[in-house]
């Protein structure tokens, strides 16, 4: 489909600080699994202009994978997409820490609700790499 599906994830991310209406919270968790070889480290979004930084720490060395992204509002499914790790990364991906920075290249609107975000990394073998999850409240102004 040749859509980015990481900078669907941070743009998403990226559109709830955007939404003409006001955050009440906003927060992200490392969901790995203890054994997961990539653990995220730092997520930085600005509410201004909707960039981030990612900051993440891999513990070996990455041939190829996905990446599968699910929003939900509320309860309700808004969207799911994967896609090929190699679409957002170089591959191979070296084992060390690295960081990656996107702009949200969309002006978006979401209504006022509860956000879920998940984005699961896997490897070629389907093993889990990482999981980014993020959670928004948004109230209307």
């Amino acid at each position: 489909m040749g859509v980015n599906v990481l900078l669907v994830c941070l743009c998403l991310m990226a559109m709830f600080a955007l939404c003409p209406c006001k955050t009440d919270s906003w927060s992200w968790k490392d969901c790995s699994g203890k054994d997961d070889a990539m653990k995220i480290l730092k997520v930085n979004l600005s509410k201004n202009t909707g960039d981030f930084n990612v900051s993440y720490s891999l513990g070996k060395r990455v041939v190829n994978g996905n990446v599968s992204v699910n929003v939900t509002y509320g309860v309700v499914p808004s969207y799911f997409n994967t896609i090929s790790l190699c679409k957002i990364f170089k591959c191979p991906l070296e084992k060390g820490n690295g960081t990656f920075a996107l702009s949200n290249p969309i002006e978006p609107y979401f209504h006022p609700g509860d956000y879920t975000l998940y984005a699961v990394l896997r490897n070629m073998e389907n093993a889990e790499l990482a999981c980014i999850k993020v959670e928004v409240i948004k109230k209307s102004l």
